[in-house]
């Protein structure tokens, strides 16, 4: 990919017992972009499963559309009163997220979708600024 370090040869890097990160720790994903692929490719079945991100934000539907977490590349989120994350960029998908998992089929237009109008992107990592504890319904707010 390009910009990534060692682009060119195979790494094995050394992670915590347990644990397996692609390219980042935090894979944020907002309902916005799940409602918006839904729009856009109404036959297929985008749930945040196929996905695998660690956190889902629900968006306000009358506030958000598309791609919400686009917007933000580059800055903090605050995730409750404790937990800060710096966003650092896209989330790039790969054929992964068109295999079948449990209920849901094999699907190759899942990830024709997020190529065609998200540069191949579903979501967006980031960074641990401040860890804590999050629960569901956690106010997250840009910083």
């Amino acid at each position: 990919m390009e910009g990534l370090d060692y682009r060119d040869t195979v790494t094995d890097p050394q992670l915590p017992p347990g644990t397996f990160f692609d390219l980042a720790i935090v894979h944020l994903l907002t309902t916005a972009t799940i409602d918006r692929f839904r729009a856009l490719y109404p036959q297929g079945r985008f749930e945040t499963r196929r996905f695998r991100q660690n956190i889902v934000v629900a968006t306000n539907p009358d506030e958000q559309e598309g791609f919400a977490e686009n917007d933000w590349i580059g800055q903090a989120v605050a995730i409750g009163a404790e937990v800060r994350l710096q966003v650092t960029g896209p989330c790039p998908r790969c054929v992964m997220t068109t295999l079948p998992q449990g209920d849901l089929p094999k699907d190759s237009g899942i990830l024709r979708t997020a190529a065609q109008h998200n540069h191949v992107n579903v979501g967006v990592y980031a960074d641990a600024i401040a860890g804590g504890t999050i629960r569901r319904g956690d106010l997250v707010t840009l910083v």
